[in-house]
């Protein structure tokens, strides 16, 4: 038995004018860009080293894997995997409060992926801060985890 193709209902649905009346979605981002996913940190290579539990870390996302300097947010899978003990990892705008919710939950010894739409610091054109992605991980117990970040996309 084969499979039906989605791309004719795709294709139907993206040339389908709006109705009429149908809310329009604005907001602060103009554009969603999507470009082949690339490894913007992977711990597990020892290069960057673990994350430790209970300590803030900082990335550069803008004028990395393609995304440009301005950009909003950018869309990212986040993996953690080589976890002691149960806990949660939260990602966020650098520089902003870290929010009350996490990213991503974690059982011990598990490897747990998740999709995410993350706002970024805007950075200046110089002198630049080191950092526009914070992230924190919480182990029950200590210890820390290996964490994959793969950029998949980002807002402008």
């Amino acid at each position: 038995m084969s499979m039906p193709s989605v791309l004719p209902i795709a294709l139907a649905l993206a040339l389908t004018p709006p109705l009429a009346g149908a809310p329009v979605v604005t907001g602060p981002f103009s554009s969603y860009l999507l470009d082949c996913p690339c490894r913007l940190l992977d711990t597990r290579t020892g290069v960057d080293g673990r994350i430790v539990d209970e300590d803030n870390h900082g990335w550069r996302v803008q004028e990395n894997c393609g995304v440009p300097l301005g950009a909003a947010a950018v869309i990212v899978n986040v993996t953690v995997t080589g976890a002691l003990g149960p806990g949660f990892l939260s990602l966020w705008a650098a520089g902003a409060p870290r929010p009350a919710t996490s990213t991503l939950n974690f059982g011990a010894g598990q490897t747990v992926a998740n999709g995410s739409t993350v706002r970024l610091r805007q950075l200046p054109t110089r002198p630049m801060p080191v950092y526009d992605l914070e992230g924190f991980a919480h182990v029950e117990g200590g210890g820390g985890i290996d964490m994959v970040i793969d950029v998949v996309g980002y807002l402008q």
